[in-house]
């Protein structure tokens, strides 16, 4: 990726900390035991540890698909969101996703679903898709070209049309450690990951921009945590694309220029 920046995470904020990891865990088929597990389960790990309380992920072991982490917030969802999530499927299996969507608590209305939770998504079909992935992070945006050219720009994704995907930038992973670019950092998604791939993250999503002419309102329910191996090189790279810092300190917040908030987090040097 251009600059430093290695790893991309989705972050939710949410009411109910264990409904939505378990809710997409569940449809994209993580390899993940919390995802799966029980009420009884869930609420044992709760009890052992309490220092999560408000907070949940879900990472996938093999480590193909991407890192996501949630936040328990006071405010409830407001509107539909900025930023949706379409989930690819293989050809002719469309119908079948919507009915296992649905059991998992997801509602529908036309080509929209929404997930637990009431953040919006859409399933389509896709020759390039063997299995359930999560395809891209749909932006809902005023200029779509400047967004574009934005976010390919911070994450250096390709650039395809109105949409821009991962590039294979050499990372790998072993002995509990990511290797980058001669370096070795930790992240919580590699906890316990056991990979039988030399290509990580290869079930993670591209970027896409839809138009819009509705202004952004609110703070978002989803946004994007990119996470660094030169947090203040790239925040000054990232305010020289258009970024805005919203707050340096405890966190690193910024904003795209239409105001998506996201964060910019450090990366973590393995000893």
């Amino acid at each position: 990726m251009v600059g430093s920046i290695w790893l991309v995470q989705l972050v939710f904020d949410c009411a109910d900390p264990d409904a939505v990891p378990r809710f997409w865990g569940q449809a994209l088929e993580y390899r993940n035991r919390l995802a799966h597990a029980s009420d009884a389960e869930v609420a044992a790990f709760r009890a052992a540890n309490p220092q999560f309380a408000g907070r949940g992920r879900v990472d996938d072991r093999q480590l193909r698909r991407p890192p996501v982490y949630v936040q328990q917030v006071p405010e409830p969802k407001e509107g539909p969101n900025r930023l949706w999530l379409e989930v690819g499927v293989a050809p002719g299996t469309r119908q079948e996703a919507l009915r296992d969507f649905q059991a998992l608590g997801a509602s529908v209305n036309g080509d929209v679903l929404q997930d637990v939770e009431g953040n919006e998504f859409t399933v389509v079909e896709r020759d390039d898709v063997a299995e359930r992935q999560l395809t891209s992070v749909e932006f809902h945006c005023l200029d779509t070209a400047r967004m574009l050219e934005f976010w390919s720009q911070a994450t250096g994704y390709r650039v395809s049309g109105s949409r821009c995907d991962p590039v294979d930038d050499g990372l790998t992973f072993g002995d509990g450690a990511f290797q980058y670019r001669g370096c070795r950092y930790l992240h919580v998604t590699g906890m316990g990951a056991a990979p039988d791939s030399s290509r990580l993250f290869d079930l993670s999503p591209g970027l896409s921009f839809v138009p819009t002419d509705r202004p952004k309102a609110r703070k978002n329910r989803l946004h994007l945590d990119l996470n660094s191996t030169d947090a203040g090189s790239d925040r000054d790279r990232l305010v020289g694309l258009g970024a805005t810092v919203l707050r340096w300190d405890a966190e690193h917040v910024l904003a795209d220029p239409e105001g998506n908030e996201f964060c910019l987090s450090p990366a973590m040097p393995a000893g």
